[in-house]
């Protein structure tokens, strides 16, 4: 009797999807007439056509007729199912929901490796997704929010980014704006290098969130200004004694020990204007 033929499976093989956790292939040459021993063979079926449906495995296939066996196919793989991949980001950077101006960009937590050509969905549905991406935990309550980006990626099998915000109330409270009067204006100081009481202090002027711009004036007795700068801020910007006013008197030069006045000026977070003047001693 004559010998079957060799099984041929030309074509691609249909793998796995997401949805399908079987593969197939089709045999070229199939006969009727013929058993077919696929190898392995736990979950394959096929059918009167020749279409083999399998699970993930590399196959052999074998045809039999009147008592005889064909040699092996070629070797024949079937991929493993893709699988539906979840990352799951846990973030606490919300951590102040009384901030109208603090926002996240939700883009910024993706992992490298993510394509950007997906969508962000607000899954607890908090009603701070603001557009495309960007997240505001302003007035939303304490607790922890999954937002969802979604993406179909390779296969067609989706991918999720799960991020997880901790929205908290731990806000930074700020000074409160009470205004500057003579009680902040330290009007003596001794600049003569024992590191105490070296500088000219005006309490709170360096509260920019609540006095945004300065000047400070400083006057020796015959009306000489002897120092003037912009955003006075006890530290970098600071009278010390020295004279830094303009050509009517030598920079960087000590001034002598006496009787100085003060003009500061400086507006609030409504815009309006505020005044001070007085006398400051400086003793060396």
């Amino acid at each position: 009797p004559q010998t079957p033929a060799v099984p041929v499976v030309l074509g691609n093989v249909t793998q796995p999807t997401c949805a399908v956790a079987t593969g197939s292939f089709a045999i070229s040459n199939f006969d009727l007439n013929n058993t077919y021993d696929i190898v392995p063979s736990a979950g394959v079926t096929i059918s009167s056509t020749g279409l083999v449906t399998a699970p993930a495995a590399t196959y052999t296939i074998t045809s039999s007729a009147n008592g005889c066996t064909s040699a092996a196919s070629a070797l024949v793989t079937i991929n493993a199912q893709p699988s539906y991949q979840i990352v799951i980001i846990n973030s606490s950077d919300a951590n102040c929901n009384s901030d109208i101006d603090l926002k996240f960009d939700l883009d910024t937590y993706l992992p490298a490796d993510i394509p950007s050509t997906g969508i962000w969905i607000d899954a607890d549905q908090s009603n701070g997704l603001v557009g495309d991406s960007e997240f505001s935990p302003y007035l939303i309550d304490v607790g922890t929010y999954t937002f969802t980006y979604q993406i179909i990626d390779i296969g067609g099998c989706p991918r999720e980014v799960e991020l997880n915000m901790t929205i908290d109330d731990d806000c930074i409270v700020l000074p409160a704006c009470s205004g500057l009067n003579e009680q902040d204006v330290h009007n003596a100081f001794s600049p003569n290098g024992d590191n105490t009481n070296e500088i000219f202090v005006i309490d709170g002027i360096n509260q920019f969130e609540c006095y945004p711009t300065n000047t400070v004036e400083i006057y020796n007795r015959w009306g000489v200004l002897v120092y003037e700068t912009r955003q006075y801020d006890n530290d970098n910007r600071v009278f010390t004694g020295m004279s830094e006013g303009r050509v009517t008197v030598d920079k960087s030069s000590l001034l002598p020990t006496g009787t100085y006045f003060y003009v500061i000026n400086y507006t609030d977070t409504a815009g309006d204007n505020h005044h001070l003047e007085g006398y400051l001693y400086l003793t060396r």
